[in-house]
């Protein structure tokens, strides 16, 4: 499962935008179910920001360029107004507190949080209670947090 992220000049992402992206789909993590193109974004490449249009299919970018507008009436577009796209941050030391202390912060508020800024996969660190420190425990995790996270674990 991939996401995108969009940064603008002025603000990490803006109300606009959230609504747009709202429109689209209201769970972050349907996303990577249907195909989506990012019109007239900008990224940076060999130092240089240039224009191009961006297709996500499957969670995965499946392609970039200046003609995929062409593909606007077979999939769901958003106009990205020439904000720049930026590829998702790894956070590799996160305390989700969940198994056990989820009162302190769970996947679910945890990385939703995550992911609005701009973070899109985590490492959880082990030290919940109980620990995950055994194979059992880690399965028990993995199916506790798969229905929750909003980013790859």
């Amino acid at each position: 499962m991939g996401y995108f992220n969009c940064y603008g000049d002025k603000h990490l992402i803006d109300d606009k935008l959230l609504a747009a992206v709202e429109r689209v789909c209201d769970d972050p993590r349907a996303l990577a179910a249907f195909p989506l193109l990012l019109c007239n974004c900008r990224i940076e490449q060999k130092g240089c920001l240039n224009e191009c249009d961006i297709l996500i299919r499957d969670g995965f970018i499946a392609a970039m360029g200046r003609d995929l507008v062409t593909l606007k009436s077979s999939v769901s577009t958003l106009d990205l107004e020439g904000r720049i796209v930026l590829p998702g941050l790894i956070d590799c030391h996160v305390h989700f507190r969940e198994p056990g202390e989820s009162y302190k912060g769970g996947w679910l508020s945890e990385s939703r949080a995550a992911l609005a800024g701009g973070v899109t996969s985590v490492l959880d660190m082990p030290n919940n209670k109980p620990p995950t420190t055994t194979n059992a425990a880690l399965r028990r995790k993995r199916l506790l947090v798969g229905s929750k996270a909003f980013v790859d674990y």
